[in-house]
C-alpha cells in the first residue's frame, strides 16, 4: 500500500514521561510508530506526519526518513504536486 503525505515533521519531540502523561487520558496513547508498529523507547525522538487522507501519524525516525525518501532534513512538504 502506498501512503502519500502532505508533510512530515522529523524529531518533533521526545517520547518521555511528560508525553506519556499528556497522552494517558486519550484513547490513543501514541506509544508506537503508526507505520511499523514498534514501541517508542524512553527519550526516543518521535515524528509527526499528515497523510493526504486520514488522521496524522506518529512515526519513529526510521519510518519518517522512509516517508520523505531518506533525506536528512527536519521538515518537508510532500505529495502536493498540484
Amino acid at each position: 500500500m502506498t501512503i502519500n503525505f502532505n508533510w512530515v515533521r522529523k524529531d518533533l519531540l521526545p517520547y518521555n514521561d511528560m508525553f506519556r502523561k499528556a497522552r494517558s487520558k486519550s484513547r490513543n496513547p501514541m506509544n508506537s510508530c503508526k507505520w511499523c508498529g514498534n514501541q517508542f523507547a524512553d527519550n526516543e525522538m518521535i515524528s509527526l506526519a499528515q497523510p493526504t487522507k486520514g488522521k496524522n501519524f506518529v512515526l519513529c525516525k526510521k519510518c519518517a526518513d522512509e516517508a520523505i525518501g531518506g533525506e536528512d532534513i527536519q521538515s518537508v512538504e510532500v505529495g502536493n504536486d498540484e
